[in-house]
């Protein structure tokens, strides 16, 4: 609870207008608290295979959200994934997603300042998650059905429309100057 309180605020003052000096310190501060908070659990913990397990379920915590917000996708097609499916489909999205890439990840800390969040910024966002929507899609095909993997691109096309959203009104709520979409 404490970690997740503290990494909320921090991004929220992270939102705010500050300087670049003001943002690397959070940064820091950020990097600071995540080392404490894994101390503090590991000794919680006390296991280091608990530890590990822990780690892994914190690592992919983006793409366990996505798939819980799209499960039902799965259901109502009739073809629910299996735990192992689900499983295999959360390493293939982290893996493809840790690849690496010119497009900063806008989920790291040290690589998000909304006031510099342009439309070309947002058009190399979408094609990066366009090209790891496809590659996801492809490796998963080894072991989803056809209609499993039509779901899936389904549910792809679901979030790339909301992180289109929230990337643009990120834009315009921190006043990153517009510039034209890229061809």
């Amino acid at each position: 609870v404490d970690r997740v309180q503290h990494e909320a605020e921090l991004g929220l003052r992270m939102l705010d207008e500050i300087t670049p000096e003001q943002r690397k310190a959070l940064v820091k501060e950020y990097e600071d608290s995540k080392k404490a908070g894994d101390a503090r659990i590991r000794d919680f913990l006390n296991n280091d295979a608990d530890y590990t397990a822990f780690m892994t379920w914190e690592e992919t915590k983006g793409e366990r959200m996505q798939l819980d917000m799209g499960r039902g996708l799965f259901t109502n097609a009739g073809e629910p994934l299996t735990t192992q499916q689900e499983e295999q489909l959360i390493g293939v999205m982290q893996q493809v997603r840790k690849q690496p890439s010119t497009v900063p990840d806008l989920g790291k800390p040290e690589n998000f300042d909304p006031t510099k969040l342009t439309q070309a910024d947002i058009d190399r966002q979408l094609a990066r998650y366009d090209a790891n929507a496809t590659a996801v899609a492809a490796q998963a095909a080894q072991f989803l059905s056809p209609k499993q993997l039509e779901t899936l691109r389904a549910m792809q096309q679901q979030w790339r429309v909301m992180s289109e959203s929230g990337l643009k009104m990120t834009s315009t709520m921190f006043g990153a100057s517009p510039q034209p979409a890229s061809k």
